[in-house]
C-alpha cells in the first residue's frame, strides 16, 4: 500500500510537471506573437470618418408651468398624483367654498335691499319732482333727493359688482389645468393651508405640469469646439441611464456668452441647447444625455489608427515597414473621429504601418 501511494504522488507531480512546461512555451508563443503585432499594427486602409463635437446635459422640457392659485385657502381635495397625463381644464385642486358661499349669500340678500332703498329714492324723486315743477319745493331740497336717489342706484352697482367678484373668486377654488400634459410633482396635500400668488408674496406651489412631447437638452459644449457649431446642425443623442436608447436633434441655440465649467473658473463652456425629433416613453426629465455633433466628414479617406501617429512639435509622423527596415516618414493629418485619423499626405493605401520602431529611423 505505502508503494501505491508513493506511485500515485510521483505520477501526480510529473503532470505538474508537463502541464507547467506546456503552458509556459504556449505563453511564450502568445508574447511574441503579440510583440509582433505591436511592431506592425496595421495598413493605410481608406474609411469614412467623421469628427464629431461632444457636449453632456440633461434632459428638460422647456413647457413647464408651476401651478398656483389666485387666491388664500384650504385645500380640500387634491384630484390628481405625480405622473398623471392631464388635458387643459381638468380639475387639479378644489379649495374650501364654504366662507365665499357664505359671503355670497349676505351679499345677495344686501342687493335686494340695496334695490328696495333705490326704488324708494326713485319715487321719492319722482314725487319732489312735481312738487318742484309746482314751485312747492326749494332748488336745494329737490337737488337733495336726487342725490339720494343716485347715491342709492350707486350703492346697488357696488353690491351687485362685490357679488360679482365673490363669484369669480368662488370659481377660483376649482383650480384646473393650464396646460396638457404631465403632473411632474405635488407639492401639496388636503388639510393645507396655501396662500396665494396674488398676495405679496410668490405663492405656495401647487404642483409642475409639463409637455412630455417637447423635451429639449440643455449642455455644454467646450469653448475650444463652439466656434464649429452651428444652429440647425444634426445632433445624435445618446443616455447614459439607457445605453440601447439612440435619438436625434438639432443645435437650437448656442449661447454668446461662456460660463464657468463647475467649480474650476479657469475652464469655459457655452450653454447649447438641443430640440430633440424622436421621443420615447421611457426617458424622464433631468436624465444625462451625450451630444456627438457631426461638424466635418471626408468620404473615403486614407486612414490609420490615432495610436499609429506619433506628434513631435508641429510634426506629425509614423513608422513605415519598407521590406526588412523601419523608416519614419513625416505625414500630414486632416480630421478624426476619436479612433481613425484622416492621412492627407505622406503615405498610400497599404502601406504598412509599425507601432514603434524596431531599427534606426532614418
Amino acid at each position: 500500500m505505502k508503494w501505491f501511494g508513493l506511485t500515485v504522488i510521483i505520477v501526480f507531480l510529473v503532470y505538474i510537471a508537463v502541464r507547467y512546461q506546456y503552458w509556459r512555451s504556449t505563453s511564450m508563443v502568445a508574447t511574441a506573437a503579440a510583440s509582433e503585432n505591436a511592431r506592425v499594427k496595421t495598413k493605410v486602409e481608406r474609411r469614412d470618418i467623421v469628427q464629431y463635437v461632444y457636449g453632456r446635459g440633461e434632459i428638460r422640457a422647456p413647457l413647464t408651468t408651476e401651478v398656483k392659485s389666485e387666491i388664500n385657502g384650504l385645500v380640500t381635495n387634491v384630484s390628481v398624483t405625480a405622473g398623471d397625463s392631464v388635458k387643459k381644464g381638468d380639475l387639479l385642486v378644489e379649495l374650501d367654498k364654504s366662507e365665499l358661499e357664505s359671503q355670497i349669500n349676505e351679499a345677495a340678500y344686501q342687493i335686494e335691499a340695496s334695490k328696495l332703498h333705490a326704488e324708494n329714492t326713485k319715487l321719492d324723486w319722482g314725487r319732489e319732482q312735481q312738487l318742484f315743477d309746482a314751485k312747492l319745493v326749494s332748488q336745494k331740497e329737490f337737488d337733495q333727493v336726487k342725490m339720494d336717489m343716485e347715491l342709492a342706484m350707486n350703492q346697488l352697482n357696488i353690491d351687485t359688482a362685490h357679488v360679482e367678484t365673490l363669484r369669480r373668486q368662488l370659481a377660483k377654488t376649482s383650480i384646473l389645468a393650464p396646460r396638457t400634459g404631465t403632473v411632474l410633482k405635488i407639492d401639496v396635500q388636503e388639510g393645507m393651508v396655501i396662500i396665494g400668488a396674488g398676495s405679496v408674496s410668490n405663492g405656495t406651489s401647487l404642483m409642475t405640469i409639463t409637455d412630455l412631447s417637447q423635451l429639449e437638452v440643455d449642455a455644454n459644449v467646450d469653448e475650444f469646439d463652439v466656434a464649429q457649431l452651428q444652429v440647425g446642425m444634426p445632433v445624435y443623442i445618446t443616455l447614459d441611464s439607457i445605453p440601447d436608447l439612440k435619438l436625434e436633434g438639432k443645435i437650437k441655440f448656442i449661447s454668446p456668452l461662456a460660463v464657468a465649467n463647475g467649480t474650476d473658473q479657469s475652464i469655459h463652456v457655452f450653454p447649447v441647447v438641443v430640440s430633440l425629433e424622436t421621443t420615447d416613453r421611457r426617458m424622464k426629465v433631468g436624465l444625462t444625455a451625450n451630444l456627438a455633433i457631426p461638424v466635418s466628414h471626408v468620404d473615403r479617406a486614407l486612414s490609420l489608427p490615432i495610436s499609429m501617429v506619433v506628434e513631435d512639435e508641429n510634426t506629425s509622423f509614423v513608422y513605415v515597414r519598407d521590406k526588412d527596415t523601419i523608416i519614419r516618414k513625416d505625414i500630414k493629418v486632416g480630421i478624426n473621429d476619436n479612433e481613425y485619423v484622416e492621412i492627407k499626405s505622406g503615405l498610400k493605401e497599404g502601406d504598412e504601418i509599425s507601432l514603434s520602431p524596431t531599427q534606426d529611423t532614418k
